[in-house]
């Protein structure tokens, strides 16, 4: 990780790889295929402004391709 992180972003990154090493996909949403593995994690998921923000960190897909509630 570079060391010019904000502490966001850098736990982020470790979350991303604490996912990887259980065997989740981490994709963004440009490449997303909810299909690609059993589980598939997408960055920065847009929310159509139901929270706050308008996005959510993560949202898990399960095998079928469907999000996880």
């Amino acid at each position: 990780m570079p060391n010019n992180q904000n502490p966001e972003q850098r736990a982020r990154d470790r979350i991303d790889e604490q996912l990887r090493a259980s065997g989740w996909t981490v994709q963004s949403l440009a490449a997303l295929n909810p299909q690609a593995t059993r589980g598939v994690a997408v960055r920065e998921y847009p929310t159509d402004g139901q929270v706050p923000i308008g996005t959510i960190q993560r949202l898990y897909f399960t095998l079928t391709g469907e999000p996880l509630p």
